[in-house]
């Protein structure tokens, strides 16, 4: 590079990876040089007039992890897409506390829901399988591309917490089974499927061995897609309803059926809603991107959170080169929330007492907005943030004695299982 400094009072010099590859290992250097600093540089070998300063490129605590993550879409349905999201190489929290690894996950899937026995002898997850033969295609591909990833199949997968017999296939065949949810006695899932209608989704149930086959709970008949399936104990199912023109996050709607309910009725607009044990509150995240919280009924909607916004304009801060213009476009087609979330996957405790839920209040050591697991009263006081690693962290769910949480993380740069020990005066 070639400056003059008559030009200049001063200069920021950056000094950037030369490649892609590259920059998911290595971070930027910056430098600020004033006309002194560059009296001082030590001439450039090619001659008197060229003086010569070195930058050192530090190697990220984090690394750039590709992965594909799963949209439903309005004009192709499901669809896999790559995008990166950093993950920490050291496991513990900020403050020192180690988690427990409980299961590794396959690079080549992708989690699309989980949830935990009422018991909590297992855990059950849909696991995604995409049509690449080979992780390197992924690596190499422009984020700005936006290539789709074909999905092979999404299929339920559970594992028992005390270790014993592996992987647990409960559905196969070439369908999509996604977001399982125990019902509230533990012999049965719920889970959303296009086994009824190719490219479309019902709320379908199985046993919860896989055992029995399968039967139909619920299809929408004015072609809509239903998802997000949960269930109370007294059998009400509260599921979201993407309508068959929706375009935008704020078309989708909440509904609920059974129980004491015997028709198919609309109670909120939002996505991701998590039925309470008790079926007398609904948790899920509103048009604006924040969690709610609403009778069974849809009466007495009561807003938990409000930096939805906030976050999103400090997380754009964050961004630089492609992932920027991601979001700009995003922006621009009026779909942030369709690709980012400030506040998700809520689940309920036990007790029905508390909700956690996924949110991007906290910042990793760069100050960028990321996944961490959270906690809050059903009135939305005692808000505390659980997990504060940096990396990403998803599907919190609370075991049956409240003594743990359960989490999706890619910390330590692999996705696995972990669990860390929940807040005191919960149980």
């Amino acid at each position: 590079m070639n400056t003059d400094f008559r030009d200049y009072d001063e200069l920021t010099i950056r000094a950037v990876p030369s490649s892609a590859a590259l920059s998911r290992e290595y971070q930027e250097t910056v430098k600020k040089i004033t006309f002194a600093d560059y009296e001082k540089l030590p001439y450039a070998d090619s001659g008197r007039y060229l003086k010569k300063l070195s930058l050192k490129l530090n190697k990220r605590e984090y690394e750039q992890i590709r992965v594909i993550k799963l949209m439903l879409t309005p004009e192709k349905g499901w669809v896999g897409y790559v995008t990166e999201e950093r993950a920490f190489r050291e496991i513990t929290e900020q403050g020192g506390a180690v988690p427990t690894r409980i299961i590794d996950l396959d690079d080549n899937i992708g989690i699309v829901g989980m949830a935990m026995e009422p018991e909590g002898n297992q855990v059950v997850y849909s696991a995604a399988v995409f049509d690449v033969s080979d992780l390197d295609i992924i690596k190499e591909l422009r984020l700005d591309e936006h290539k789709d990833i074909p999905i092979r199949y999404a299929n339920l997968q559970g594992f028992r917490l005390d270790g014993g017999r592996g992987i647990q296939h409960i559905t196969d065949e070439n369908f999509l089974d996604m977001y399982p949810s125990y019902t509230q006695d533990g012999k049965y899932l719920i889970f959303c499927s296009n086994r009824l209608r190719p490219g479309m989704m019902d709320i379908l149930r199985t046993s919860a061995d896989g055992r029995g086959g399968i039967t139909n709970i619920y299809t929408d008949t004015r072609g809509a897609r239903a998802v997000y399936p949960s269930q109370s104990t007294d059998g009400t199912i509260a599921f979201a309803i993407y309508p068959k023109d929706w375009r935008k996050p704020g078309e989708v709607q909440i509904w609920t059926i059974g129980g004491s309910n015997h028709f198919p009725t609309q109670v909120a607009l939002g996505i991701q809603p998590k039925i309470s044990p008790d079926g007398t509150h609904i948790a899920y995240i509103g048009l604006d991107g924040n969690l709610w919280v609403a009778g069974v009924d849809g009466r007495g909607a009561t807003q938990l959170t409000s930096k939805a916004q906030f976050i999103l304009s400090q997380f754009k801060k964050s961004l630089r080169d492609v992932e920027l213009a991601q979001f700009k476009e995003y922006e621009k087609q009026g779909t942030l929330l369709r690709h980012y979330h400030p506040y998700s996957f809520p689940s309920w405790s036990p007790d029905g007492k508390h909700i956690l839920y996924t949110s991007m209040e906290g910042v990793d050591p760069t100050g960028r907005p990321n996944d961490n697991i959270y906690i809050m009263s059903v009135d939305g006081r005692n808000q505390q943030q659980l997990t504060t690693n940096g990396s990403v962290d998803r599907y919190p769910m609370m075991s049956p004695d409240q003594e743990y949480v359960y989490f999706m993380s890619n910390r330590g740069l692999k996705w696995a299982i972990w669990r860390i020990r929940a807040p005191r005066g919960i149980n």
